[in-house]
């Protein structure tokens, strides 16, 4: 018997999220956007804690334009992957997360503090260029629509036998 089945996205899921109406955004510089995105950074590290309204909603992971070579060097010596200025995304969206919440201590080699914002269902993107901001900010409309594209792109339907 022949089934459909969505294959594609990267992250795991079969599905695409959906994405809600006030899409927020969270811009960080790299090489920790692309951490996230593909090297299984769960944490984010902030000074303050995510609003309560971020708590269990999906936002936009952006990639600043800076570059921060002394963070590289230290993603490389610990997951063997190395990033340089010109290999990663910058000035772009380049995933989605669900944030889970917070904490103000862990032993993941990525937590760093003071408080640091638990990532779930992190789905990486074809990068979608737009400006970033400072804080928790809102996806413009036309933003959010190319990331659905982009999200729609990379699913496909395969038949399985």
């Amino acid at each position: 018997m022949k089934r459909d089945r969505t294959e594609g996205l990267a992250g795991g899921h079969a599905d695409p999220p959906e994405l809600p109406d006030e899409l927020y955004a969270l811009t960080l510089h790299q090489p920790w956007a692309t951490a996230v995105a593909v090297l299984g950074k769960r944490i984010e590290n902030r000074s303050w804690a995510p609003p309560r309204r971020a708590v269990g909603q999906w936002i936009a992971i952006h990639a600043g334009r800076a570059f921060d070579d002394g963070a590289a060097d230290w993603v490389a010596s610990r997951t063997g992957r190395m990033t340089t200025d010109g290999s990663v995304p910058r000035g772009a969206i380049v995933a989605l997360a669900r944030v889970a919440g917070s904490v103000t201590d862990s032993d993941d080699m990525w937590f760093r503090g003071p408080c640091g914002w638990l990532l779930e269902d992190v789905v990486p993107v074809e990068p979608v260029a737009c400006r970033g901001r400072q804080r928790l900010w809102k996806v413009s409309p036309d933003v959010r629509m190319a990331l659905e594209e982009a999200l729609k792109s990379q699913t496909k339907t395969v038949i399985v036998d």
